[in-house]
């Protein structure tokens, strides 16, 4: 299903970007694809009206975005919260102070970054492996760990593989993921 929602500070690429996150990738200009433990999402965005902003006291306009959101509807309220789509950046960093410039140049470079609600398991794992790796070498070795260990998905005609369980990387052991380069 197609689920419209309109927001502002949201970035994609700058979140796929950002190092915080190895299963988002961008499949085509201004279309996403994000996989978050067993599930999918398809999400585009589409800029708007760009209106006067007082956040960041950076005198910089805020866009009025529409992200399309492609999932299955029990996996909505997953994806909203993995987004954080329910919190309201604008009056976040509507609260620094004006004449705090290293806090307002800070807040303009990461404008559209969204701090992500990521599966706990996940996130964990993606961090041990991050250690001394650069994103590339990074987002190899989380998909070779989700191939080999992972769960086959399918939604139609996109398939892919969950992020592995505890349980399914206890049962691979040390050999299960040898050649995976995971440090």
């Amino acid at each position: 299903m197609t689920f419209e929602i309109r927001t502002v500070y949201f970035d994609a690429g700058k979140i796929a970007a950002s190092g915080q996150v190895f299963r988002m990738y961008e499949t085509e200009p201004g279309v996403f694809d994000i996989y978050s433990a067993d599930k999918h999402l398809r999400l585009t965005e589409e800029h708007g009206e760009a209106k006067e902003s007082k956040a960041c006291s950076d005198g910089q306009n805020k866009d009025s975005i529409t992200l399309r959101l492609y999932c299955p509807e029990r996996d909505l309220p997953y994806w909203r919260r993995y987004l954080d789509l329910d919190r309201d950046y604008e009056a976040v960093t509507g609260l620094l102070d004006a004449k705090d410039g290293y806090l307002n140049r800070c807040c303009a470079a990461g404008r559209g970054i969204r701090i992500l609600r990521q599966d706990t398991w996940e996130m964990m794992i993606s961090f041990i492996i991050s250690q001394q790796k650069q994103i590339p070498s990074i987002r190899k070795c989380i998909e070779g760990l989700c191939a080999k260990l992972g769960t086959r998905m399918e939604d139609g005609s996109h398939a892919w593989y969950s992020f592995p369980t505890a349980a399914q990387i206890a049962a691979a052991g040390p050999a299960g993921v040898q050649g995976l380069s995971l440090g």
